[in-house]
């Protein structure tokens, strides 16, 4: 194979990996400051950024040469985080898209026209099937006896939706039943137009299953990962945890307080992490920056102490990230100790910030930070922090943000799209709105 030949085929694995949201975790390596213990257990570290440079620069002579370099991520991976961790799951998914275009560079055209064909999925699939048994006829008029019962033996059996004919067809419901009827005596006329039953594979379920058990994250959650429809993703987990009648309560929120502008507003939190892996033994804390208009987590940091020093010098990394016109105006914190210190106040001072202490009895003022936190519990080991952080900002849809977006968006989306703070354009007053 020349290397042309092979410079384009990797090219091509590498695009369609880069569909999945979750490749751009893999795609650089992991920042020391938040992961300090990456770089002391991986001696040879990897990511699709290298990955990419090596192909562009002629670097891989075979196709083993480059699944030399996604072995040694997964094996990377499976040291750090552990090889049942979410982390490793979430890799998996990439690996099995390398693997099958690989497999479907050494196919013919005909066996590649056959494998395209199955993956069609839809609409698109009906399509091909009903071209299949009717032998390309899209007039219902042109049918043969042998067609009918090939057409009318599918929609009993439930292998293709009437929707799916009529749209074949173009052609209205009551002009294919009549015409049923008329010319052949066969009444469909109790059959419902609907969806026709979900065929969910063993495959998808155990995936579902393996990533559940890593994150309780909600079929929502975790159809948006696996990339499938929320009425899908709801069977599956209905078939994994049946559900439970709940009774549900009322949620009224009468107390409002929020930025309209982004980098205005960062809310900051410190979290205990104890009685799981790998912090049985001892209590570490995680500390979080939140954008409050966006709802991305800014930044995050792991510490072996809740120390005035910790939550400055976490602050400092933060904001190291950042050029100067991007820091915030305003910090939120709680009035703990860590924050209310010197080291704290003085980096805020340095920085410019203001720094603003949430009221006693007015805990929603900070609450943007404290309803992330569920998030992170629902890990079952907290190694699995930093994807989390990747999968709430750039793939998990927030609800709040259906009140600046019209469709279902994320909050690394938001971030990017929505108004930034500028001083000199807008000011401090009207950016918070607070509704007592």
């Amino acid at each position: 194979m020349s290397q042309e030949i092979l410079k384009s085929q990797l090219n091509q694995i590498m695009e369609k990996i880069a569909q999945k949201p979750i490749s751009l975790y893999f795609e650089k390596l992991p920042d020391e400051k938040q992961e300090k213990n990456y770089y002391s257990i991986v001696k040879t570290p990897m990511c699709f950024e290298i990955i990419k440079n090596k192909i562009s620069d002629n670097k891989y002579f075979n196709i083993d040469d480059f699944t030399k370099d996604f072995n040694l991520i997964y094996q990377n991976t499976c040291q750090v985080y552990g090889d049942k961790s979410l982390t490793i799951q979430m890799f998996d998914m990439l690996y099995e898209i390398m693997n099958k275009e690989i497999s479907m560079n050494c196919l013919s055209n005909h066996q590649k026209i056959i494998q395209n064909c199955e993956k069609l999925t839809g609409i698109d699939k009906d399509f091909f099937y009903l071209s299949k048994i009717l032998n390309s006829k899209f007039d219902i008029y042109q049918l043969d006896a042998s067609e009918i019962n090939k057409l009318v033996d599918s929609i009993k059996d439930n292998s293709i939706s009437l929707k799916s004919i009529f749209k074949y067809f173009k052609c209205k419901r009551t002009t294919l039943l009549n015409f049923l009827k008329n010319n052949y005596n066969i009444d469909l006329g109790n059959l419902k137009c609907g969806r026709k039953p979900l065929n969910i594979s063993d495959e998808l379920i155990q995936k579902f299953s393996e990533i559940h058990n890593s994150w309780e994250g909600g079929y929502k959650g975790i159809g948006n990962i696996l990339n499938i429809s929320e009425w899908h993703s709801r069977k599956i987990h209905n078939i994994l945890y049946p559900p439970k009648q709940k009774e549900k309560k009322e949620i009224v929120h009468d107390s409002r307080y929020h930025a309209t502008r982004v980098n205005y507003l960062w809310h900051c939190d410190i979290h205990f992490l104890k009685d799981k892996p790998p912090y049985f033994e001892k209590v570490h804390y995680l500390i979080a920056f939140i954008d409050d208009y966006s709802r991305k987590i800014i930044y995050f940091e792991i510490g072996e102490y809740k120390t005035m020093e910790f939550a400055a010098q976490a602050l400092n990394n933060c904001l190291s990230n950042f050029k100067e016109n991007e820091y915030p105006f305003e910090i939120t914190t709680d009035n703990g100790k860590e924050f209310t210190g010197n080291d704290f106040e003085e980096e805020l001072k340095k920085s410019k910030i203001f720094h603003y202490k949430i009221r006693p009895r007015n805990p929603e003022e900070n609450a943007k930070i404290e309803r992330w936190w569920p998030i992170v519990e629902k890990l079952k080991d907290y190694k699995d922090i930093p994807i989390i952080v990747f999968i709430y900002n750039n793939i998990l849809f927030h609800s709040a943000l259906k009140n600046y977006f019209e469709d279902e968006t994320t909050p690394e989306t938001a971030y990017n799209q929505l108004p930034k703070f500028d001083i000199e354009r807008d000011g401090v007053l009207n950016i918070i709105e607070y509704t007592p």
